[in-house]
């Protein structure tokens, strides 16, 4: 599988760090060697917010990449001149309490994953109202569900899938890259809250910050689908994908 670059020192943003090769399948392995130190740390701070995991993890070695090789292509995040943004890698809240599902067709999605990850971004390393697009390579993606909280895309190709998942962070409907250049933030209809925008694009989909107040945050999901069947992978990602549980701890 190509090599990435993955980080080895910590400083305060993603951009500050030197990187070392690393491919995805040593990135999976790091992650669970790590994930006795996370739990560590949530049971010494009960009170634990997804903004203190995320400085802890920054702390700690949690792989920082500028891309990410799946079987359905390189998951890049770039900048509007086309520069790669570092990100740091992580399991998915859903993957790391999958032991605790216990409806039967979902637990075995779970149980057959190849990678369930969050990708964070660190507003730091960002602009505030400057566009950058979240793009994975090869095929189109195509929306398989969405609610409130997220969208979620799926792509499939000799027996794989994956999912990949869309935050809504607006209430704007319609909207393209060239109207986000010109967004009023200061729109009646637009909540205080939420702090960035994402619009959809066929390989991924693009966002602009109103402001460094959180790190922006979504996350990738693939699998073998052979003995499960489609069906069953695309609906028990998507159901996961769509419910982004991090966003409730901002």
């Amino acid at each position: 599988m190509p090599l990435v670059f993955c980080c080895i020192c910590h400083s305060l943003t993603f951009n500050d760090y030197i990187f070392v090769y690393m491919d995805t399948n040593e990135i999976l392995k790091k992650l669970d060697n790590l994930l006795g130190l996370e739990q560590k740390f949530k049971e010494s701070h009960p009170n634990w917010s997804y903004s203190d995991i995320l400085e802890f993890r920054k702390a700690n070695g949690w792989p920082i990449v500028n891309e990410l090789q799946t079987p359905l292509g390189v998951l890049t995040v770039l900048d509007e001149t086309g520069t790669k943004i570092p990100f740091l890698i992580s399991y998915s809240y859903w993957f790391l309490y999958r032991e605790n599902e216990e409806r039967k067709r979902f637990k075995n999605v779970l149980d057959n994953v190849t990678a369930m990850l969050m990708i964070s971004l660190d507003a730091n390393d960002l602009k505030e109202r400057k566009i950058y697009r979240v793009h994975l390579s090869g095929e189109e993606i195509k929306i398989e569900d969405s609610d409130e909280y997220a969208e979620c895309y799926t792509k499939v190709k000799d027996n794989m899938i994956l999912a990949l998942q869309q935050p809504i962070v607006n209430d704007f409907d319609h909207w393209d890259k060239d109207s986000l250049v010109n967004f009023n933030f200061e729109d009646e209809n637009w909540k205080e809250s939420r702090r960035y925008i994402t619009i959809y694009d066929d390989h991924g989909f693009y966002f602009i910050l109103k402001d460094k107040t959180i790190p922006v945050e979504f996350d990738i999901a693939w699998m073998n689908m052979e003995g499960i069947g489609t069906y069953d992978c695309e609906d028990v990602l998507s159901y996961y994908l769509i419910f982004p549980q991090w966003m409730y701890y901002y």
